[in-house]
């Protein structure tokens, strides 16, 4: 056999003096290609120029020059190709299909050489199907049963490939699948009653379980005064402002975020409850500044203006109906080059000449005028967006319907989150004055509550309320840790415990300042110092080996050093651990602790309930509530007496949750006792008020009838019942006393026990009727304003007994219990509803 050495390949360095000249290239076209198995196998004599080999064992071709053997590069370029596709592509939630098409090049080869293919991630099946044909390529998304079934985490890739079967080119596409889950019309919805499906027995067991590392649900060693859970939890996108125009106002320090030299826009959405005098929406006006200007509800004209020393008041809705009580409108002020235009509802309402400059580089102020603080705004702010260097309208248009976000220019973005925050890139800081809160209630469209997504919150009252686990370990030892949550403090006069360990490792807040405290003289102190209560405010602590750092709302509020061994298996909320000192008053939401510093530099707060991580997760709240007002607005109570009622899965209309049983002996109603009577702005706009239209419905089942059983009590603003024959009756009051009653109606039809019935009693304009199963039993009319009111002890209202006194508890079941303000959803007889109510 000739070995490699006994052979003559020539360098490409000997290709100037005996190289191939261009006879020997041109020789080389009528050449013949002789295959061999290996270089080994190549011929070292009777060699002519121009012999050509191909060696399989390394895919090279030879040329001989008559002496020796030549390799030759053998090039194959890549396929070019693109796609009429870029970025992050967001498939269709109805089902609407996405193609992709390749379009490809090869500069060796022809084109119908060309083949392609598609290679997709793990989990793109979960998300949609793929079909192709040649260069196209067909995605139909899932539905969202199938998605979900799948478990589709709503993000997935698809690598995208074409070859000339030696070379290829890729290139790669991201898809995300998010359904609409927005319930049509749950604007309206302020109150959805609830109960899992969770069996947690009485109701005196609401704040039932946690999560230990192991992902397993268990039972608090102590719940002390009756902790219980809500669906009220920071994890909600419609937040506002909530304003009692009485010195309740938020503000900016010196800045230059509302300065406005050109085109631009200032836009939000309102909902007055008073509109006596004039009334500050944004305010940055100071006397000498012709740059600052206002945006308000004016008292000559009755309506809104927009105001600037220089010109006065130069645009003005003509039309003094266009903005009432107790309704939202989305309002907005533009400039393109010289004209002004001001916009309610989508609606142009006014246009003017306006040149002047609006800088000013002063404070901006939300809700109040700054300058003689007065004139304060009563009601609802949400999504305030100032854009410095364009009017996004310029013509009619129809008002956002999802929350707003900070698009290009946008130099201010408020009153959008659970917690005061800018959500524009400028970050400005923002502070409460007065007793104003953020409430989770907007104009937008609700999503149905997911305790996975949204989480819960125990709400403590400051009597010695706590719970508490002894007996497991959820503390850290000496590891990394992160304790992580949410608090929203309902007293500015109080410090409210959020957690301590068994070691005496505690963090608590206070009027003016968060803290972190503990062993080997730990402490961390956040001043909140015109920060108001009744506001969500993340909180964080982490621990490396020794080194603690705090973080609010995603900012580092300081680093100290503590206990490197954090000891000890218990943990308690809501007060010290195994005393009843520093009561907390307010709610604490998604509680957790993992295995890990989570947070080294600022960050966003989280935007969903966090979830089990195994091998990290320590301790975390579970994510169920048992009765609970879905609308995730406002907590609920029993009444005093009996247990509390209780679910039931053996009595339901849907199998989806379980009903809410009533025995006679409880009852429940909506708020606290102590924010009905020192907080009343915070949840009274959830019943029917004024003379708006809504709708209260819901199905019931009745046990018996031997005595008055309330469905709905509303102090003596509103009454609806049946009495011991079974007949339904309503009492309309306008003041609240019993003095006199405006509609007072009695049926004479009595109402079936052991069945299920839908009930709704619907205002719409000066009409008032009672549907049960779809059909007209009583009706009345009145165009009587119903009162704002409320029971001490008793909330806003109270389903279930009667807030006026007297044997009056329901007894029996009932699910979806659901109050719409601003609208009456029916008009006429209809088919009850066949599906449950997901907000």
């Amino acid at each position: 056999m000739t070995t490699l050495s006994s052979i003559r390949v020539l360098a490409e360095t000997d290709a100037g003096t005996t190289g191939l000249d261009s006879s020997d290239v041109l020789g080389l076209a009528g050449g013949v290609l002789n295959v061999f198995s290996s270089l080994d196998s190549l011929p070292v004599s009777s060699l002519t120029a121009g012999d050509q080999a191909y060696v399989t064992s390394n895919n090279r071709l030879y040329i001989s020059n008559g002496s020796g053997w030549y390799n030759v590069a053998l090039v194959n370029l890549s396929p070019t190709m693109s796609l009429d596709q870029s970025g992050t592509i967001e498939l269709s939630s109805e089902g609407a299909t996405t193609t992709v098409t390749i379009t490809a090049a090869d500069a060796d080869n022809p084109e119908a050489i060309l083949s392609y293919s598609v290679e997709s991630s793990g989990d793109f099946f979960k998300m949609a199907t793929l079909s192709q044909d040649s260069t196209v390529f067909t995605i139909t998304p899932r539905t969202e049963d199938s998605s979900v079934a799948l478990g589709d985490d709503g993000v997935a890739s698809l690598t995208f490939k074409t070859t000339d079967n030696i070379n290829q080119a890729t290139e790669a596409l991201s898809f995300t699948l998010s359904f609409i889950t927005t319930i049509d019309s749950s604007q309206h919805t302020t109150f959805l009653l609830k109960s899992s499906n969770e069996n947690y027995g009485t109701y005196a067991s609401q704040a039932y379980k946690f999560r230990d590392s192991n992902n397993n649900l268990l039972a608090w060693d102590a719940n002390v005064g009756d902790v219980h859970s809500s669906a009220f939890t920071p994890y909600k996108n419609n937040y506002s402002l909530l304003l009692d125009g009485n010195g309740d106002y938020v503000r900016t320090g010196f800045t230059t975020v509302a300065d406005l030299p050109g085109d631009y826009t200032i836009e939000c959405w309102i909902y007055p409850r008073a509109l006596t005098g004039n009334h500050l929406i944004v305010d940055t006006f100071v006397s000498g500044y012709n740059g600052s200007y206002q945006l308000y509800w004016r008292s000559t004209g009755s309506s809104l203006a927009m105001y600037n020393p220089q010109d006065g008041v130069f645009l003005q809705d003509p039309s003094s109906s266009t903005i009432a009580v107790n309704n939202w409108y989305h309002i907005a002020v533009t400039r393109s080059g010289t004209t002004g235009r001001m916009f309610i509802n989508g609606a142009l309402v006014d246009t003017g000449t306006h040149d002047q400059d609006l800088t000013h580089g002063r404070s901006l102020a939300i809700g109040t005028q700054l300058a003689n603080s007065n004139n304060y705004f009563d009601g609802f702010i949400s999504n305030v967006r100032i854009i410095n260097g364009t009017a996004i309208y310029t013509s009619a248009f129809t008002p956002p319907t999802e929350p707003l976000e900070a698009i290009t220019n946008t130099s201010f973005l408020g009153m959008h989150l659970p917690y005061l925050a800018d959500g524009s890139t400028n970050d400005t800081t923002l502070r409460m004055h007065g007793n104003g809160a953020l409430i989770p209630w907007s104009p937008f469209l609700k999503e149905p509550y997911d305790g996975s997504k949204h989480g819960m919150s125990l709400q403590f009252n400051g009597t010695n309320q706590r719970v508490q686990h002894d007996t497991t370990t959820v503390n850290p030892g000496t590891g990394d840790c992160t304790w992580e949550c949410w608090i929203y403090p309902y007293n500015d006069t109080t410090s409210s415990i959020i957690f301590e360990t068994q070691n005496g490792m505690y963090a608590w807040i206070s009027y003016n300042s968060i803290t972190l405290y503990g062993p080997s003289g730990l402490r961390i102190d956040y001043s909140r110092v015109g920060e108001a209560d009744r506001t969500w405010h993340h909180f964080a602590a982490t621990k490396s080996g020794s080194t603690y750092t705090m973080w609010v709302n995603g900012k580092n509020a300081g680093t100290d050093t503590g206990p490197a061994d954090v000891t000890g298996t218990g943990i308690s909320f809501g007060c010290r651990y195994g005393t009843n000192s520093l009561d907390n008053v307010g709610a604490v939401a998604d509680f957790h602790i993992t295995k890990e510093v989570k947070y080294t530099s600022e960050f966003t707060p989280p935007t969903s309930a966090v979830a089990h991580s195994p091998g990290k997760t320590l301790m975390r709240w579970a994510d169920d509530v048992k009765i609970y007002d879905a609308s995730g607005t406002h907590e609920l109570h029993k009444l005093s007496g009996g247990g509390g009622p209780q679910q039931s899965t053996s009595v339901r209309k849907w199998s989806t949750h379980s009903s809410t049983q009533f025995t006679g002996n409880d009852a429940m109603f909506l708020g606290s006792e102590r924010i009905s009577e020192q907080e009343p702005s915070m949840i009274l706009d959830c019943v029917p008020i004024g003379t708006e239209d809504f709708t209260i419905e819901g199905w019931f089942y009745w046990s018996s009838h031997a005595n008055n059983r309330y469905l709905y009590s509303q102090s003596y603003a509103i009454q609806l019942y049946t009495n011991s024959n079974g007949y339904m009756n309503l009492l309309v009051n306008d003041s609240n006393d019993s003095s006199s009653y405006i509609i007072s109606l009695t049926d004479n039809l009595a109402i079936g026990i052991n069945t299920w019935h839908h009930v709704a009693l619907v205002r719409n304009g000066s009409s008032f009727v009672v549907y049960v199963n779809g059909q007209s039993y009583l009706a009345g009319t009145s165009s009587g304003a119903l009162p704002e009111v409320r029971t001490a002890g008793f909330g806003t209202f109270a389903y279930g007994a009667s807030q006026t006194g007297g044997a009056a508890n329901f007894v029996g079941y009932m699910q979806d219990l659901r109050i719409s303000k601003g609208l009456a959803r029916y008009t006429t007889n209809f088919t009850p509803p066949t599906e449950e109510f997901l907000q």
